[in-house]
């Protein structure tokens, strides 16, 4: 067999790209017109029917029993003059190549290299396209977890997570949920035309009508080809408009903690694979990390503009939101009321009691005066024992109607500490405005001397202008 036929065939075989007549047509080529094939073809076998890829020459009709046998056997058979080459690609089950090779006995052995170096070709070509699908999703989730790291703001970082997740995983809808003690709370969402109800739904991780426990408890992705038939649940409202059929859930870890989970959905069945759950793993290990930097960044934000023991807003955020409280009742010119009051003798308290029940009366002060104020009103600490209220759009007899409320729901009740009720009077100093017309420090001064004279009066009382 000249040289020149072999190396047309090998050239074919390494320019073979993919499993098209384009590609596999002039190996087959090569065998008949180089090497002296009287046909050849390449045939798939799906579902018992046999579909040529490929044709050259003249190809007898009757392949199937060549191809039956050689597949039977799992390698080349021969049945008459053709020979029939299985192909075990990973692109194809039953793929053979089948050449008659009329008169010329030694074709047999050429037909059987070209279905083997015709294997390892395929083999290769797929080892290439995995390894570019896999790089390209590598970068894709090198790019997804750039951009969560773009922001320390909790929500937007779970808003981040829900796009960027699109990017690595396919979804038709998707949530975050943020573990708190033994339930998930959904925390974020998209895809859900009932996004509103969704943001309701939190599961019991004590109770099986679920797979989201599975998830907490393996910390391991789950994954379920047919989510309605296993849990009953997603049959049901809300879930039900979201037509979900296969469901993925990927816990979210950080260090030896776990945060949550990503729940995944598509409306397919049976769409998700080990291969989507190991991806989802990996971007669900960097979105933790991004929820975790975001929850430490809004605690530090919190301690330097909120009292640690009381949880009010410390002075540096009064001065801030109250300047700007102010500023805004002045260009509008609303009215604006202040009330800076104390605990009487509360050096008392701390000389009999020690400090740490002293501790427990501000706590409690402070949770009696929020449950009084409304959610456009500052309540704040301004130091040791003094603290503040801003009251915007608040004339001056109503600003002493609520500093009247806050004193009686103070001095009227007994607070209950570790060393037992305690008795505790309030005094306020209330600055008002009809129409703003002096800065924030001003209203402070005014009301810091006025509650001045109230403890000059005799103590729990207010005192106005």
């Amino acid at each position: 067999m000249p040289h020149r036929a072999l190396d047309a065939v090998r050239a074919a075989i390494d320019a073979v790209d993919d499993l098209t007549a384009r590609d596999l047509a002039p190996v087959l080529t090569a065998l008949v017109d180089g090497a002296g094939a009287v046909g050849a073809a390449v045939a798939d076998v799906a579902d018992g029917r046999l579909e040529p890829l490929a044709l050259a020459g003249e190809v007898p009709r009757q392949l199937e029993p060549a191809i039956t046998r050689a597949l039977s056997v799992g390698t080349a058979a021969r049945e008459g003059s053709l020979l029939a080459v299985p192909l075990p690609c990973p692109q194809a089950t039953n793929l053979v190549l089948v050449a008659e090779m009329g008169a010329d006995r030694d074709l047999e052995v050429l037909v059987r290299a070209t279905g083997h170096q015709l294997t390892l070709r395929l083999e290769l070509v797929d080892a290439r396209r995995r390894l570019d699908a896999a790089e390209a999703r590598t970068e894709t989730l090198a790019l997804a977890t750039q951009a969560l790291g773009r922001t320390l703001e909790l929500q937007e970082v779970f808003t981040a997570i829900l796009s960027q997740l699109r990017l690595v995983v396919p979804y038709s809808s998707a949530s975050v949920q943020r573990l708190e003690g033994r339930r998930l709370q959904i925390i974020g969402g998209h895809g859900f035309d009932n996004l509103d109800e969704i943001l309701t739904l939190s599961f019991d991780l004590r109770a099986d009508d679920n797979p989201n426990r599975l998830v907490i408890e393996s910390r391991q992705p789950v994954i379920l080809a047919e989510a309605p038939e296993e849990y009953p649940a997603f049959r049901e409202n809300p879930h039900m408009p979201a037509g979900i059929r296969s469901w993925l859930g990927v816990p979210l870890e950080f260090g030896d903690r776990i945060l949550g989970m990503l729940s995944i959905d598509s409306r397919e069945g049976d769409f998700y694979d080990d291969g989507h759950a190991r991806i989802a793993q990996a971007f669900a290990a960097q979105a933790a990390i991004a929820i975790e930097n975001a929850r430490l960044f809004g605690e530090m934000r919190r301690m330097a503009t909120h009292d640690s023991m009381t949880g009010l807003p410390n002075r540096r955020h009064l001065d801030d939101v109250g300047a700007q409280a102010v500023e805004r009742a002045r260009r509008e010119g609303r009215a604006v009321s202040l009330l800076l009051f104390d605990l009487d003798r509360f050096k008392v308290v701390n000389d009999s009691h020690g400090h740490a029940v002293g501790d427990e009366v501000l706590c409690e002060i402070a949770r009696r005066a929020r449950a009084l104020v409304r959610p456009q009103d500052v309540l704040a600490r301004f130091g040791g024992v003094e603290f503040v209220v801003l009251l915007p759009d608040t004339d001056e007899p109503t600003a002493i109607a609520v500093a009247e409320r806050l004193r009686g729901a103070v001095g009227e009740q007994q607070v209950d500490t570790s060393a037992g009720p305690l008795t505790v009077t309030i005094s306020v100093g209330v600055s008002a405005r009809d129409v703003a017309d002096v800065p924030m420090s001003e209203l402070l001064r005014e009301a810091d001397h006025r509650l001045y004279e109230a403890k000059a009066r005799g103590r729990d009382r207010v005192v106005a202008g």
